[in-house]
């Protein structure tokens, strides 16, 4: 979770916002949970055929909303390797299952950081 003084923007992390009606539960910052979310369920994003062809490696990060059921609610990628490489990672996350955060023995909805690394395999 990126979020200290001194990363690229300097600013907090959980700058989105959700509509009331795309939550169940009470939307918290990462920063203040008493246990972050776990995940249940990972999904590897697939490489695309253009990204195997061009040997394409690397790190995507995304900023995705996890609701009070676990489930991912909303998907921002935050950065892009090319050939198709932010759409498999935004399926991929819709795909997430997690065990919520928790603040004061209650589920809540926060938005966190998950990095998935692209790596070609001999």
């Amino acid at each position: 979770v990126v979020g200290k003084l001194g990363n690229t923007l300097a600013t907090d992390i959980d700058t989105l916002t959700a509509t009331e009606k795309e939550l169940k539960g009470t939307l918290e910052p990462v920063t203040t949970v008493q246990k972050l979310p776990r995940i249940k369920v990972q999904i590897k994003p697939e490489y695309t055929k253009a990204m195997l062809e061009n040997e394409i490696q690397g790190v995507i990060k995304a900023k995705i909303l996890i609701d009070v059921d676990g489930r991912v609610k909303q998907t921002v990628v935050l950065n892009d390797l090319g050939y198709g490489s932010k759409q498999r990672v935004y399926e991929a996350c819709q795909k997430l299952e997690f065990e919520p955060a928790m603040q004061n023995g209650r589920a809540v909805a926060v938005w966190f950081i998950i990095s998935f690394r692209f790596e070609i395999t001999q």
